[in-house]
């Protein structure tokens, strides 16, 4: 059984990022390259990262699935996950991991 029948059967929903069908940008744009060269967190997100931000924030789980391209993710994955991360989205998703750990623990 596939990944994606498997997640279907066991949680009933799922939602699936194709990066290149929704034609990610993976290179920074020149607000985006201000806004985290100066830590200017007033400044937009695009509205990808932010559609992706939304994404992470209602997951239970993500799989990363992807080719391997000289022992690496292919770059239009490796920008998203630096664009993520950049806007703030990986201390806070960080942050949940430890609670959660913590809530685990106690149980």
């Amino acid at each position: 059984m596939s990944l994606k029948a498997t997640v279907k059967v066991k949680y009933n929903i799922y939602e699936l990022s194709d990066l290149y069908q929704m034609g990610f940008a993976s290179d920074m744009s020149l607000n985006e390259y201000v806004r985290e060269s100066t830590q200017n967190t007033l400044l937009a997100i695009s509205p990808d990262v932010q559609l992706e931000q939304e994404k992470i924030k209602c997951a239970d789980m993500i799989a990363f699935i992807f080719p391997l391209w000289w022992c690496d993710c292919p770059s239009k994955l490796k920008g998203s996950m630096e664009h993520l991360e950049a806007t703030g989205i990986a201390e806070s998703m960080r942050k949940i991991m430890i609670y959660d750990l913590g809530k685990n623990l106690q149980s």
